[in-house]
């Protein structure tokens, strides 16, 4: 796949030799149709995942997260706490042991609150920047490139594994999961937040949502289509919501799209993820106002699987066959 693909720009060839492909819905593997060509995002008619195609190779988003995308090193801020504490209590509940590992650990932060917490944590994260952010602040809490290294280092018969906002992120979100079960010891227990492609401000947003951002996301998992994808990949789901999380919240969303069309207009795909952005300090502006207003809709379209964040929790079953 030529890199213009990856960098959303018109394809060399002209539109009347373009071919359609198949490829599958990354949720509930129904096989879609879409035309060749740069890089887009399409929605499954099924289970309303949203998925990218065609989809960028190794080596491309390797280069993308190394140049493009960016992390801003917040350190381990209050937001940052009050997000991720009860994402290791729901492990905490689960499991007796202390053994854990982050998928996509960017600097290391989350790993520092969970060791603070006694946990003996390992990181993997493919944004070499981000790594060297976390060498600085985190010398005692290894983190490696791939989990095929972390798991020849060691870190195998986890008692947990968090994936926050990274299965967006995978070309091969499944076969990754396989890899995670691996690691896992029966029992052991799998935590995963994602952005929800079959959210009411995706569907109002469309391209205009924030997590519509491929290269950087390339499939925004629907309730069903996460559901069924850890299914095939050994999991046993225990636990499965909608909520807030990470989300700049509905209003912000809606009053800062014009902004965020200009920007993406004018930067393409450069990304930065900080706690400190403006676009958050304006959401948190906006959501004071908002937030005690909107409480009952908010929290019945999280009941109804429409929040913006998925939270999933699910288990390497005791017992396998």
């Amino acid at each position: 796949m030529e890199v213009e693909a990856v960098l959303n720009v018109e394809p060399r060839q002209a539109p009347d030799r373009v071919r359609p492909q198949r490829h599958r819905c990354p949720g509930c593997l129904l096989s879609l149709e879409a035309m060749a060509g740069p890089l887009r995002m399409e929605t499954c008619p099924s289970c309303r995942t949203v998925s990218a195609w065609p989809l960028p190779t190794l080596e491309e988003l390797a280069a993308y997260y190394n140049s493009d995308y960016s992390v801003v090193d917040a350190g381990l801020t209050p937001r940052a706490r009050r997000a991720w504490v009860p994402l290791l209590e729901e492990a905490e509940r689960r499991v007796r042991g202390r053994r854990g590992l982050e998928l996509g650990s960017s600097n290391g932060a989350f790993l520092r609150l969970a060791s603070e917490r006694g946990w003996e944590m390992a990181g993997v994260e493919l944004d070499g920047r981000a790594r060297q952010q976390h060498r600085r602040r985190s010398p005692h809490i290894p983190a490696w490139e791939t989990l095929a290294e972390a798991a020849s280092a060691g870190a195998t018969m986890l008692d947990a594994v968090w994936i926050l906002h990274t299965v967006e992120h995978l070309p091969g979100p499944e076969e990754t999961l396989r890899d995670v079960l691996a690691m896992l010891a029966p029992g052991g227990v799998l935590v995963v937040t994602t952005p929800n492609g079959a959210c009411l401000q995706r569907r109002m947003l469309g391209p205009l949502w924030e997590w519509w951002s491929p290269p950087g996301h390339l499939a925004l998992l629907s309730p069903a289509g996460a559901r069924l994808m850890l299914e095939r990949a050994g999991f046993e789901v225990l636990f499965l919501t909608t909520r807030r999380g990470d989300s700049a919240g509905a209003a912000a969303n809606a009053l800062l799209a014009p902004a965020r069309w200009w920007k993406r207009r004018r930067s393409g795909n450069q990304q930065t993820s900080s706690a400190r952005s403006p676009t958050r300090r304006i959401a948190d502006l906006l959501n004071l106002g908002y937030d005690p207003v909107s409480l009952p809709l908010r929290l019945l379209a999280y009941r109804r699987l429409l929040g913006p964040e998925l939270l999933v929790v699910a288990r390497r079953p005791r017992s396998e066959v």
